[in-house]
């Protein structure tokens, strides 16, 4: 019978089971027993609070947010070199677009510095330093 723990995590309260020792049976046909099979302990996780899978789909909404925004920014900045490119622009309007097109740049970044510091806190707040 093989010895595992069983996790529950902190913050999503799913459960994991993790096997910490193979059974002899387990090394001699590479398969572990099921958890109903095996002799287990369990406990309760406070670090990271959030199971893998949650974990991830936190990071993947972050990081979503943050495409949508940029994707907005992109083609209103499209829609605006559109317009500095029409000859009949009136010299007084290109210094309003041009004024636009620097803005949408300036938010681009503050976007993608965001999203940085965003996924930073949240990696802090489940006590990992690094990408899961």
């Amino acid at each position: 019978m093989c010895r595992g723990v069983e996790r529950l995590h902190d913050q999503c309260r799913h459960l994991e089971f993790v096997i910490t020792r193979l059974c002899e049976s387990a090394i001699e046909t590479g398969t572990p027993c099921t958890r109903d099979q095996c002799s287990f302990i369990g406990g309760e996780i406070v670090s990271p609070p959030l199971c893998l899978i949650c974990y991830r789909k936190i990071e993947e909404q972050i990081c979503d947010t943050a495409k949508e925004a940029l994707r907005q920014i992109n083609v209103e900045s499209k829609r605006i070199r559109e317009q500095l490119e029409d000859p009949e622009l009136k010299p007084e309007d290109r210094t309003g677009y041009e004024e636009l097109l620097r803005e949408a740049l300036r938010l681009h970044q503050e976007i993608l510095e965001s999203q940085a510091s965003d996924l930073t806190e949240f990696r802090r707040s489940q006590g990992v330093w690094g990408d899961g």
